[in-house]
C-alpha cells in the first residue's frame, strides 16, 4: 500500500496493518537529512495528529552529523512525540552527558491532537522552546553549552512519521484502528 501522499495540498503519513518483510505494520518516514538542515531559527508546522493505542506519532530533529557522532551525541529535538490516546504531546531534548544519555521533556495541557494545530519550535544560542497554538510548553537552557548541551549549536534535519508499537507506546496495538495517519498542512 502507499504510507505517504500528497492529497489536496496535505501531505499524508499513513500506518496500515499490512504484512511486509515479516512485520504486520508499514508506515512512512520523511527526512530532510542531506536536503535541509539548518541552526536556530524559528519553526512552525500545522498537523493533525493520529491518536490509538500503539500509535507513536512525531515531528522531530536530529543533529547533521548522526552518521559520523553517534546517537546522543549528535542530539534530538522531539517537537511533537504523541503516545497511544493521551490527549497531550511531548517535547523533549536528547543529548550526551556525563557519560551517557541525557534527556529532558515535558507534555502540553490535554486537547484534541486529532485536528489540525499549529506547533512551533524557537531556537537560538541561549533557549529551545517549543508550544502548541501560540502556548508554551517547553523549554530547556542551552546557552553556553550549560550541563554539556553542545549538540544543539549544530545543524538539525526534520523527521515525521508515524511509528506503530516500540519503546513508547508500547506492544498493545488496537488493530481497529487501522488506517491512521498524520496529516501535515505545512511546515515552515
Amino acid at each position: 500500500s502507499i504510507n505517504s501522499f500528497v492529497q489536496d495540498s496535505i501531505l499524508h503519513i499513513k500506518a496500515i496493518k499490512e504484512p511486509y518483510e515479516g512485520k504486520e505494520y508499514t508506515s512512512a518516514r520523511m527526512l530532510t537529512k542531506g536536503k535541509f538542515e539548518f541552526q536556530y531559527g524559528y519553526v512552525e508546522a500545522r498537523i493533525a495528529l493520529p491518536r490509538g493505542s500503539g500509535i507513536w506519532p512525531a515531528f522531530w530533529m536530529l543533529g547533521y552529523n548522526i552518521d559520523w557522532i553517534v546517537w546522543p551525541c549528535c542530539g534530538e529535538i522531539d517537537i511533537i512525540e504523541a503516545i497511544n490516546t493521551e490527549k497531550k504531546v511531548y517535547a523533549t531534548c536528547h543529548w550526551y552527558a556525563n557519560g551517557g544519555h541525557a534527556e529532558y521533556g515535558k507534555s502540553s495541557e490535554e486537547f484534541d491532537l486529532t485536528e489540525f494545530h499549529d506547533y512551533y519550535l524557537y531556537w537560538d544560542e541561549e533557549y529551545i522552546r517549543v508550544g502548541v497554538d501560540g502556548k508554551q510548553h517547553y523549554e530547556i537552557l542551552i546557552k553556553d553549552n550549560v550541563g554539556s548541551t553542545n549538540s544543539f549549536h549544530n545543524k538539525f534535519f526534520f523527521i515525521l512519521n508515524v511509528a506503530v508499537g516500540g519503546n513508547g507506546p508500547g506492544f498493545d496495538i488496537d488493530d481497529s484502528q487501522f488506517p491512521n495517519e498524520m496529516k501535515v498542512d505545512y511546515i515552515r
